[in-house]
Parts: structure tokens; C-alpha cells; sequence
């Protein structure tokens, strides 16, 4: 992308991936080259990092940097540049001068590409609001992205098992066949009806579609990468 492209627009001259087997044209017939023809195909490159791996997002910095290429972004920094007044909306919601120093860290991580700080980062996650301390035989329990069922397992323990019925919609399917195992484990530890616990493959979207993923074992997530309704 040239410097003069307006970063609004978000339409991108090249993608730049190191993996040969992904060079030549996507299908929206924009063309994915290598790094090393970057500075071959744009006169004053400004780069893009899509990545939400603040990982791979270093491993990209360090590449570029090598390369003399020192006009890059985040992706995350010109998506939430463009909501900033959004932002600020949520910011100013927050109660307590906790929340919103945790809410600015999680933005300027994003922002950076980095890790979020290890000292916010909470153990308890959704498990420290109130609610989710309450023992309420008729509550239904509902987990979008439930992974290979973690989460379900706190709920359980923080719980003591006292629900109505449990959700879990996972689309991958190694996630699946784990999740499965772990269900079946807890359904016997704690003397769980089966018909309690409803495991469901599939996303959690706005309408119904098939869609297809690419999956990234090493930040444990995958990411939508086609949709047809």
C-alpha cells in the first residue's frame, strides 16, 4: 500500500506473505507477493499487519525493520482510529478507574501489537461478576467459542453443577472432538443428565451460512476467512 492511499479506504495494493505456496492472486484479484518484491512494487511501501498475534506481529516488526521498511501499522490501529469516538463512549462508561485502565491497556496492546500486560490479566475472567457467584437451579448457561470446553468446566466448579441446560457452540472440529471428551469426563464427575449439556459445531453470527476457517493452533483461535449465505 503507498503512502498516499488513504489508510480509510482499507484497499490494499498487495498482501505480503513469506509462504511461497500463497504467492499469485486472491480472489478478489489483488496480488499476494513476497517481502522481498515489496520494495519492487511500491516506491514508499506503508504496511498493514493484520495479524492478531502479537507474536507474529513482533516476528513481522523484526522482518520489516531488517528490511529498512519502517512505515508499517497495525490493522487494529486504523479500524479502532476510525471508532475512536465509540471508544471513548465505552471508556467514559466504565465505573471504576480499574476497568478503565484495563480497557486503554487492552486498546494500546491491540494498537502496538503486543501482549496484553500480565498484571491485567485475571484468572477469573467472566467469572468475577456477581452473577456468575449465584446458584440458580433454572439458569441457562450459553458459550460462544467454547474451544475444548474450559470455560464450561469453571462454570461447573464455581457452580457445584447447579444449572437447567448448557450451550456450547464450538465450529472447529478438533475443538469438538476434545470438548466432547471433556464433557463426558464432567457429565460423570458430577452426575450431569446428558441431556443438560448441548454441544453444537458450528459459529455464532447473524445469519445462517456455511463458512470456512483458518485455524491457528498457536494463539488457540481461527478466523473466518469465507461466508456464502
Amino acid at each position: 500500500m503507498n503512502k498516499n492511499t488513504i489508510l480509510e479506504e482499507l484497499e490494499p495494493d498487495f498482501f505480503v506473505d513469506n509462504d511461497s505456496g500463497k504467492w499469485g492472486k486472491t480472489k478478489w484479484n489483488v496480488e499476494i507477493i513476497s517481502p522481498n518484491d515489496i520494495k519492487k512494487c511500491c516506491k514508499n511501501p506503508l504496511i498493514l499487519i493484520s495479524s492478531a498475534n502479537a507474536k507474529t506481529c513482533q516476528e513481522i516488526v523484526d522482518q520489516l525493520i531488517d528490511m529498512d521498511i519502517l512505515e508499517y501499522h497495525m490493522l487494529d490501529e486504523i479500524i479502532w482510529g476510525r471508532h475512536k469516538n465509540e471508544l471513548l463512549e465505552v471508556y467514559d462508561i466504565l465505573e471504576s478507574d480499574y476497568s478503565r485502565e484495563l480497557f486503554a491497556a487492552i486498546i494500546i496492546s491491540r494498537i502496538m501489537g503486543q501482549e496484553i500486560p500480565e498484571e491485567y490479566i485475571s484468572g477469573e475472567q467472566c467469572f468475577a461478576i456477581r452473577e456468575f457467584k449465584m446458584r440458580r437451579p433454572k439458569e441457562i448457561f450459553v458459550d460462544c467459542g467454547a474451544y475444548v470446553g474450559d470455560t464450561i468446566e469453571q462454570y461447573l466448579y464455581r457452580k457445584e453443577a447447579v444449572f437447567n441446560e448448557i450451550y456450547a457452540f464450538e465450529p472447529e472440529e478438533m475443538n469438538m472432538i476434545a470438548m466432547s471428551k471433556r464433557m463426558e469426563r464432567l457429565q460423570s464427575e458430577w452426575a450431569i443428565n446428558k441431556n443438560k449439556i448441548h454441544l453444537i459445531q458450528g459459529a455464532v453470527g447473524r445469519s445462517n451460512g456455511k463458512l470456512f476457517m483458518n485455524n491457528d493452533r498457536e494463539s488457540m483461535s481461527a478466523k473466518v476467512t469465507n461466508l456464502n449465505t
